[in-house]
């Protein structure tokens, strides 16, 4: 339950049991984990040079480091999923997000939607009816245990059916007042004066999906006659800010989707070139979605002149510039890398219990509840349109959400417990499934990819902090959503 790394003049240790990192001098690095991992061989066998290592591996154990015993891994015991549904259905979701339509006007050739990834529904003139909207809302604000009330609008493009969004808006205000808060994600191509008003009067957080300069934006994201969109998105980007500066550096998202070949350079260059619309902006850097299916062939595979993995180190070298000289991580270097980073900082320093959770999973209708356009209720949008945990307007079905935690579960209760990761990795069902199933396949590429990546995440931070030791302080605060 640990494993070892090394930056380029130090050697770690990364213990399991009490999640904490260890620098070890080489003569324990070189003998770990043989001396404690194999009972056949004797301390006499190692040179006498190696005593004092093997004293400090010895007294290191003492101290509860270096645990050979395995964990028992439940995730969701049967005795609290009760308690837990019982208090999910008072309280209600923390969000629930609207797909209030699945007409789009753009055609983006990575898209969930575009045909390409057989589960998926593909985009079509169908949007949710008021009526529907109505329940929805209805259901939502009848949890009496919630004060505050978060509602995402999502589609296709949502401003195709502006008069629906105006409407529940004014309907939610009449009910909850500014209890309510609102977000939405669109392609900012439609964003003309009166809908940016509107945005700025109801204090939307507006998600906005801009992947880059114009060459790398409009490579991809084009509309019915494979025009790009880059003009007509950086049009809505610009009124949107010159209406209201202030407002749109508190209450504006990017989304940016890094589509092979990739050119992060390239993109990071555009972000600083244009600091009045970056500057402070959160950034989502989200990989194309990786689910079985024939997108690739609508890809433009044309390799870059530079290797993802010299990217993907230049990007680290700025994110490392960043922290030590800015005190921050900002740009595509800051939203790669800035939420891997969190999870490490912001791990918990506490023994691990005897008896633990794989991680990763949340309960479904805690976090969100994403609502179709048929009224049908799914964990989150990006498992939509499988595994339905209930309906409008009845709500969320308890059966449903506890069988798919007792799956969960026990899908995982033998992976992990033999895994010195299992305190670092998420395993969201997004990532392990295949339609409505858990996969084998996508289960072991996971875990053979996060085993690779955790470990560099762990040299990287002890590399960052050999450099300045404070230099995560900026990340000791922020929460992860």
């Amino acid at each position: 339950m640990f494993t070892k790394f090394k930056t380029e003049s130090r050697n770690y240790i990364y213990d399991t049991w009490t999640n904490a990192i260890l620098e070890v001098d080489r003569n324990i690095y070189k003998l770990l984990p043989e001396i404690i991992s194999d009972g056949k061989k004797e301390e006499t066998t190692y040179p006498e040079d190696l005593a004092y290592a093997i004293s400090e591996i010895k007294q290191m154990r003492k101290e509860g480091y270096l645990k050979l015993e395995l964990p028992e891994v439940e995730t969701f015991p049967e005795d609290s999923l009760e308690k837990a549904m019982q208090s999910t259905l008072s309280s209600g979701p923390r969000q629930v997000i609207l797909n209030i339509t699945e007409r789009c006007n753009l055609r983006c050739r990575y898209c969930s939607f575009s045909g390409a990834y057989p589960a998926n529904r593909v985009h079509s003139d169908r949007s949710m009816s008021w009526n529907l909207a109505q329940s929805a809302l209805d259901w939502y604000f009848g949890h009496k245990e919630r004060n505050e009330f978060n509602i995402g609008l999502y589609g296709g493009e949502p401003f195709l059916v502006f008069p629906l969004i105006k409407k529940i808006v004014q309907y939610s205000r009449k009910l909850k007042g500014r209890n309510c808060h609102f977000s939405i994600t669109t392609n900012a191509t439609m964003l003309n004066d009166e809908i940016c008003r509107f945005l700025i009067d109801e204090e939307f957080t507006t998600t906005i999906s801009l992947d880059g300069p114009q060459e790398i934006h409009d490579r991809y994201r084009v509309d019915h006659n494979e025009k790009g969109s880059f003009k007509q998105t950086m049009e809505g980007i610009q009124r949107l800010y010159n209406l209201d500066p202030e407002g749109y550096s508190k209450r504006v998202v990017y989304s940016m989707v890094l589509a092979p070949p990739l050119d992060m350079i390239a993109i990071q260059q555009f972000i600083e070139k244009n600091q009045k619309f970056f500057q402070g902006i959160p950034i989502l850097a989200v990989s194309v979605n990786p689910h079985p299916s024939n997108v690739k062939t609508q890809l433009n595979n044309k390799l870059p002149e530079v290797s993802e993995n010299q990217q993907l180190f230049q990007l680290y070298k700025t994110f490392k510039k960043q922290l030590i000289e800015e005190k921050q991580a900002s740009g595509l270097a800051g939203a790669y890398y800035s939420k891997e980073f969190i999870k490490i900082h912001q791990r918990s320093m506490s023994p691990m219990n005897t008896k633990t959770v794989s991680h990763g999973q949340c309960v479904p209708g805690v976090r969100k509840v994403f609502i179709n356009t048929d009224g049908d209720m799914y964990m989150c949008e990006r498992v939509s349109p499988i595994l339905p945990i209930g309906k409008i307007p009845g709500g969320v079905n308890p059966k449903l959400v506890t069988d798919f935690l007792k799956n969960y579960s026990q899908f995982f209760k033998e992976r992990c417990r033999d895994c010195w990761a299992i305190r670092l990795c998420d395993k969201c069902f997004n990532n392990i499934r295949i339609g409505g199933e858990f996969s084998e396949t996508r289960t072991r590429q996971m875990c053979k990819s996060r085993l690779t990546g955790i470990q560099q995440l762990l040299t990287a931070y002890c590399d960052i902090r050999e450099t300045k030791d404070d230099a995560f302080e900026c990340m000791e605060n922020v929460e992860l959503i």
